[in-house]
């Protein structure tokens, strides 16, 4: 069994133990910070839910990482209680940011612009009456395809969220090889030993304030320990990251690892397992060494993979960024499926779908056939889709070319002038 009481431990370290602890850290330290293959690695509940914030670049980098090193790469039972935990909301969270309101804003200033050029050009209009009916089909047509857009971009969002959630990376966590769960009796005892823990920080601060507890631990670093930032929150279960690490300690403990293990965590925030500077502390290392004769790393998650895959793991905050790292997401995904390839019929119903209004185009089998050949050829067109997708993403774009060249096509020069804006 171990002790828990890190001051305790703190103040009983000889100098041989801080001397063999150091040895330990400092001899594998690059190697260890590199990730390389011997080292075994743990990563934290925020690494697992943060992939839902990640650029989809980063998304791809780690789950090629993660596949990769499948048989080192753990989780302890607790660390996937508070994944499975939080993992709908921070995937909910995800989604909300990318609401279609911002997406069906072009098409509400494209009715916009429509009606006010109608009013403001209304004699104009009347010399030209086959322009006013294209701009008030135009008009019809904008207000017809902007809940299409929204079907489809919530489409695209649900598509996505199915995509995440049951195929790829929750499906990924959980098949990662677990440490060994502590024993109701051990976790029961933690908890006892964490409360004990706070009462004598509590009792020693002079209020309750979040100014008073910073600087208290400020003068006393020493005598923090995972899950003392929880103290702050009044959390009515604060005893995750405590659980957590004596769940390291324990495994260590029983397996005698040959190397020390990398545990990799995004916590700088709160602070539970390193500084602002990304520093472990190292009463952490030291208790582990006075236990089971072995240290463990303490490193930024973000860091070593950016370190090791040259990819940037920063953190999406805004709603753009979400937004195109969906899209690119979505589009990968959609890359692998069977799509239904274009052909005359399917392409004169998606003409009539998104332009209704405009005039039809009759060609025989063969023109046809030459039209379907070009899309895939000049554009790299190949499934009715993925057309779809570029003529409703950008339809605003040709209505407006329209007015400003004072014109209106028909089906086939709309989609054509369409695909030329987007490669142009």
């Amino acid at each position: 069994m171990f002790e828990c009481s890190f001051h305790q431990l703190r103040e009983n370290t000889s100098s041989q133990q801080r001397a063999a602890s150091r040895d330990i850290y400092q001899n594998h330290h690059t190697r260890a910070y590199q990730l390389a293959q011997k080292y075994p690695l743990i990563l934290d509940t925020n690494v697992l839910l943060g992939f839902y914030q990640l650029p989809y670049e980063a998304q791809k980098a780690l789950k090629s990482f993660v596949l990769e090193n499948q048989s080192r790469i753990y989780c302890s039972p607790q660390i996937i209680q508070e994944f499975d935990r939080n993992y709908a909301s921070v995937q909910k969270a995800g989604n909300d940011l990318i609401l279609i309101e911002a997406s069906i804003h072009k098409f509400k200033s494209t009715e916009s612009a429509l009606k006010n050029y109608f009013a403001e050009n209304e004699a104009l209009l009347e010399a030209y009456p086959n322009f006013k009916q294209g701009i008030i089909n135009n008009l019809v047509e904008v207000q017809q395809n902007a809940p299409k857009f929204v079907k489809k971009s919530t489409h695209k969002t649900e598509a996505l969220g199915r995509f995440w959630k049951d195929i790829e990376w929750y499906n990924i966590v959980h098949q990662l090889p677990l440490i060994p769960a502590l024993s109701k009796s051990t976790t029961r005892q933690l908890k006892l030993d964490f409360d004990a823990l706070q009462a004598g920080i509590l009792a020693q601060l002079l209020d309750s304030s979040e100014m008073q507890f910073k600087y208290f631990f400020s003068k006393n670093p020493i005598q923090k320990f995972p899950g003392y930032a929880d103290l702050l929150k009044k959390s009515l279960n604060p005893y995750g990251d405590f659980i957590i690490y004596h769940e390291i300690l324990h495994w260590i403990q029983s397996t005698a690892t040959e190397v020390p293990p990398v545990f990799l965590t995004n916590d700088i925030a709160k602070g539970d397992w390193m500084d602002e500077k990304k520093r472990p502390y190292w009463h952490y290392l030291e208790h582990m060494y006075q236990n089971c004769q072995q240290v463990f790393f303490i490193f930024h998650a973000a860091d070593c993979f950016e370190n090791y895959t040259k990819t940037s793991f920063q953190l999406l905050l805004n709603p753009s960024q979400m937004i195109e790292g969906l899209k690119q997401a979505f589009f990968d995904y959609r890359q692998n499926l069977d799509s239904e390839k274009i052909h005359p019929k399917n392409l004169q119903t998606l003409f009539q779908k998104i332009y209704p209004l405009r005039q039809a185009v009759l060609f025989n089998e063969s023109e046809w056939a030459e039209n379907i050949n070009n899309l895939e050829h000049e554009f790299g067109l190949k499934s009715i889709q993925n057309l779809e997708d570029d003529l409703l993403d950008n339809y605003t774009r040709l209505v407006d070319y329209e007015l400003e060249h004072f014109c209106y096509f028909n089906q086939l020069e709309a989609m054509l002038q369409t695909l030329d804006l987007i490669f142009e």
